[in-house]
């Protein structure tokens, strides 16, 4: 999924992730992958109201 992300920055494509679990969340800090630069959200409705989808 990060490796994802990461492609998509590289053709400007801004991601938002939303419902992630705690314990993923913690897991990728964890190992060093960060949330940085990146919106995270907590729901996907929270996420589609916030983008007005």
């Amino acid at each position: 999924m990060f490796q994802l992300i990461q492609s998509l920055k590289l053709i400007d494509v801004k991601s938002t992730l939303s419902g992630i679990h705690p314990e993923i969340a913690q897991t990728s800090v964890r190992i060093g992958i960060g949330f940085n630069n990146l919106s995270v959200l907590l729901s996907t409705w929270k996420a589609l109201t916030a983008y007005k989808i």
